[in-house]
């Protein structure tokens, strides 16, 4: 029954709030333990019963407060009751176990605007897993599914060879064209799969493989060889192929020996100044380095394949960029030989210059510190030299691996 209305005694009334409060104490205490018990269905049975048994008493327990704390005020009074009388029936329900409580969402609910819904608040998982995505990732690694596997050869492959065994690297579907080079797809998918699915195993295999050691020239090619497979699909070559964006910009920073190769830390914003790797360039939409950009940059939205394109852009960022002319200057100070054109020649290109380009070369720094001279120019044979490597910087093999 609900009390009748005494007048106010301040003990009276700060014992009765504090036996709300700490009603309302335990109540939020077998609240949290029944929801952590969600996902065992006996236990959560058990402990909603006894969150719905305390809620209901702590309902209750605010009303006899209020009904005494505000007894001067008859509207509040006459809620204070209806809360009680409330309470009483919900008691009853929740001792037979046909009442339920108040989840936390629920009770953060009422403090936000309507506009929230149920959706936006954090999802409750059971206390143990379905076990759906472990079986996921054994299918996913079985030996009797190789496609996960054949997938990461061909990425490997692409990386290494220019070009990948499937064409079509982000789809291996029934409409995808079969690999003519399928039985070696196969056993590295399969070699991978044998010997713990180990990345450096794999790399070892191609490296050191004959078919990745052969030139990529096709000058002393037989004539029937080019009019058979002229595309090289059957690797009697390798394939020559431009490096990435990246690897042109570090190139020429690690030849002038100012490449940062600090690892780690937040991303950098792109700029000709900064001499970290350019992996840590921030790469998005709004935000790609121009020299970068114009090599074929990665697609910020996918990371199957680049695309390759020869445009006049990159020839002028080569001769004009700020960057390839002050890290010319640079190597050419740094090189310090008797025989400066072979030297360069091997440090940008890798290899020695026939007797035609060291003839051109050397005339060439002939012309051009002569020229220097004639200007009055400061140390004009450096300049000649700062030419020379300049312009090796935009000879085809300088951005081609062979």
């Amino acid at each position: 029954k609900v009390p009748e209305l005494k007048p106010v005694n301040s003990l009276e009334a700060s014992e009765t709030k504090l036996a709300a409060a700490e009603a309302k104490l335990s109540s939020l205490q077998a609240i949290f333990d029944a929801e952590k018990a969600r996902g065992n269905e006996t236990a959560y049975q058990q402990a909603s019963k006894r969150a719905a048994l305390l809620e209901t008493q702590a309902t209750k327990a605010a009303g006899e407060y209020e009904l005494r704390a505000f007894s001067t005020d008859g509207g509040k009074v006459k809620a204070a009751r209806a809360k009680i009388s409330k309470a009483e029936k919900k008691l009853t329900e929740a001792k037979e176990g046909k009442s339920t409580y108040a989840t936390p969402r629920v009770t953060r609910k009422a403090l936000e605007t309507p506009a929230h819904k149920e959706g936006q608040y954090p999802a409750i998982y059971p206390a143990t897993s379905t076990g759906r995505r472990l079986a996921l990732a054994h299918w996913m690694t079985s030996p009797k599914n190789p496609l996960t596997a054949r997938v990461i050869v061909n990425h490997v492959w692409l990386r290494h060879f220019g070009e990948p065994l499937v064409e079509t690297v982000d789809d291996f579907g029934l409409r995808t064209k079969a690999p003519i080079q399928q039985p070696l797809l196969d056993h590295l998918a399969a070699d991978f799969m044998k010997n713990g699915w180990s990345f450096r195993r794999l790399h070892r295999l191609i490296v050191t493989s004959s078919a990745y050691q052969l030139r990529s020239t096709n000058i002393d090619a037989d004539a029937k060889t080019l009019a058979t497979d002229p595309d090289n699909q059957f690797y009697w070559r390798m394939n020559a192929r431009r490096m990435e964006a990246q690897v042109v910009r570090d190139s020429l920073l690690h030849l002038a020996g100012v490449l940062d190769l600090t690892r780690g830390g937040p991303s950098l914003n792109p700029g000709d100044s900064v001499r970290r790797r350019s992996l840590y360039f921030k790469h998005s939409r709004d935000q790609q380095d121009k020299f970068l950009k114009t090599f074929n940059d990665a697609d910020h939205l996918q990371c199957y394949r680049r695309s390759e394109s020869i445009a006049p852009q990159q020839a002028l960022a080569l001769s004009n960029g700020k960057l390839p002319i002050e890290m010319a200057g640079r190597i050419a100070r740094q090189v310090d030989s008797e025989d400066f054109v072979g030297e360069v020649f091997e440090l940008l290109l890798g290899r020695k210059p026939d007797d035609s380009e060291r003839r051109e070369c050397e005339t060439a720094l002939a012309d051009l510190d002569a020229a220097a001279t004639k200007a009055k120019k400061a140390n004009p044979a450096q300049r000649a030299r700062r030419g020379l490597v300049h312009a090796l910087l935009n000879h085809n093999d300088f951005v081609s691996i062979r």
